[in-house]
């Protein structure tokens, strides 16, 4: 049997003497050893177990405010995911399949913000933002690339070429419309009786890991590689395969699929 680095364990006391403690031990051979600490805490009050309802966005402040999008994915069911989440909220888009489309739509149409993908064919993201950039001075647009990638390299060379902003897939769609409130300081309206309309709505459902073990390792593979893609076609499609008497799980991947939880699905196949 292998023996571990022993970082556990150091990490661990970092953390109780972080809360005013530490870790003691008592180990006899031949019998293993037993860690112990003890920290001081109070109790905690009922309101603070609350979980804040996340306000409903339903539109941008000034209705009349005229902000342009240019979507760019080579996959059409991304692009149709961006467009969808965007255009009942007041946000004008257009879509581009490639990094050249993407600057013929930039000099024809003159976007505020640009959501673009990196790994297209023709011309990828980079090649387009290089460009973008080059040539588009103080009227440049804001470009927040979307990208499948999470390693920090990656991250830092895009915003190195003249990205603006980086998101990663799969995404929630809160973090799509944050990051464009911040780039182009717009603000939203709420709905405000959002919280009186819950009752209405469907009892959530909470998946979690073995939930998914009816079904066989191929089809949760494939699941997760539609969730990272954020191909929620695939996905319907898939959640098709399940039997009915997996109501539960149906209606569960239903909720994330609705809710664009692409990221919670994917932790559901991570096992």
């Amino acid at each position: 049997m292998s023996e571990g680095t022993g970082l556990g364990l150091a990490i661990s006391r970092q953390f109780v003497q972080l809360m005013g403690g530490d870790i003691h031990v008592h180990s006899e051979k031949g019998h293993g050893s037993h860690f112990a600490f003890e920290i001081t805490v109070g109790l905690g009050e009922t309101q603070d177990l609350r979980e804040e309802t996340p306000r409903s966005i339903v539109g941008l402040a000034d209705p009349t405010a005229e902000v342009r999008i240019l979507v760019v994915d080579d996959l059409a069911e991304n692009r149709q995911l961006l467009v969808q989440l965007l255009e009942p909220l007041g946000f004008q888009c257009r879509e581009a399949e490639n990094g050249q489309e993407a600057i013929q739509q930039w000099q024809a149409w003159h976007p505020h913000a640009i959501l673009m993908d990196i790994r297209m064919p023709v011309m990828d993201g980079k090649a387009a933002t290089r460009y973008i950039k080059a040539h588009g001075g103080e009227q440049s647009p804001k470009i927040l690339a979307v990208t499948a990638s999470s390693f920090e390299h990656d991250k830092q060379e895009l915003l190195h070429i003249g990205c603006d902003d980086y998101i990663a897939k799969p995404f929630r769609p809160q973090t799509i419309l944050e990051r464009l409130a911040h780039h182009l300081a717009l603000e939203y309206r709420y709905d405000t009786l959002a919280i009186a309309a819950v009752p209405a709505t469907p009892r959530p459902v909470t998946l979690d890991p073995a939930a998914l073990m009816v079904m066989p390792r191929p089809w949760i593979a494939e699941l997760q590689q539609a969730a990272k893609k954020l191909n929620s076609k695939r996905i319907q499609e898939l959640i098709a395969d399940i039997s009915l008497e997996e109501a539960i799980l149906i209606e569960g991947l239903q909720q994330l699929v609705k809710g664009f939880r692409f990221d919670k699905i994917v932790e559901l196949t991570l096992m």
